[in-house]
């Protein structure tokens, strides 16, 4: 009866050092699976973006008020860390949009207003952007930031902005800013992203 009783008290001794082990264990998971859990980096107002048109956008077929998509040129990096590569969609908004005037001022501007990332829609603010047709089929870029792009269209077709360093397209009386130009421009307010 004493051996019996002796081996119940092992048995239960044995069974609370077991539980207390599995505990442990529990809390040590739940640690390790904290330590992976994603945290919010921010990227801060004057982070430079470059996007590229991938698509042209113009005064005839682009309206105010209409939505377009192209992507990064370049990864979105802050303090080292990639928050999202190149080719990633970035979302904007077409703010101006005249055209087909006989006695010019045609103009054609925007802003854009999200970035893709981990499957979710970031909110971003950017000052506006654009080009402005002037006499005799030249143009230039109005607002904030720069457009780039390689010499475009045969003569008479292409306008130079900047000495050559934004090429865009003005015909018929309507602006183009073609597909292959890079748009450069700063973040003017800070937003955050999740990263793991």
């Amino acid at each position: 009866m004493k051996n019996l009783a002796l081996t119940i008290m092992v048995l239960l001794i044995l069974s609370s050092q077991l539980s207390t082990l599995i505990a442990q264990d529990s809390t040590k998971s739940k640690v390790s699976t904290t330590s992976v859990q994603e945290k919010s980096i921010t990227v801060p107002a004057g982070t430079e973006i470059m996007v590229h048109f991938d698509k042209a956008i113009d005064t005839e077929t682009n309206p105010a008020g209409s939505l377009f998509q192209e992507s990064l040129n370049i990864d979105l990096v802050v303090d080292g860390k990639v928050i999202a590569p190149k080719g990633t969609v970035v979302f904007g908004n077409v703010i101006e949009s005249r055209g087909g005037k006989l006695f010019g001022g045609e103009k054609l501007t925007f802003v854009f207003t999200g970035i893709m990332i981990s499957d979710q829609e970031i909110p971003i603010v950017t000052d506006t952007m654009g080009v402005q047709g002037g006499q005799g089929g030249t143009a230039k870029v109005v607002g904030a930031g720069a457009l780039i792009g390689a010499a475009f269209g045969g003569a008479g077709e292409g306008a130079a902005i900047a000495g050559g360093i934004a090429i865009l397209k003005s015909r018929h009386e309507h602006i183009q800013i073609p597909a292959g130009t890079i748009a450069q421009f700063k973040i003017e307010k800070p937003f955050e992203v999740k990263v793991k």
